[in-house]
């Protein structure tokens, strides 16, 4: 999988947190530079709830379930997201 450098500019200009760099063209080149392509097939686990999370995720294509165990101990699904809501899991890179 190939990701194209102007997918990965728009993900970091659209994402909350890095909204500030939307005119900083060298910072946001400066983070693109730090993506590498992951695929995964459906039904994959990306971050298990409580892992300890070391990236931000993009997503090209596809969706992505969030879900969480109540205390019942049954799934529930917190959000559903799609190419439109491309990034999650920056608050990670602070984390870390």
């Amino acid at each position: 999988m190939t990701i194209r450098p102007a997918e990965v500019a728009d993900c970091i200009r659209s994402s909350e947190l890095f909204s500030f760099l939307s005119t900083d063209e060298r910072a946001v080149a400066f983070l693109s530079d730090c993506f590498r392509a992951v695929s995964f097939t459906s039904g994959n686990v990306i971050i298990r709830e409580g892992d300890e999370g070391d990236s931000m995720l993009m997503m090209l294509s596809g969706t992505v379930r969030i879900d969480t165990k109540i205390p019942a101990g049954e799934q529930y699904t917190v959000a559903t997201l799609n190419e439109e809501q491309a990034c999650f899991g920056e608050l990670s890179l602070f984390d870390s």
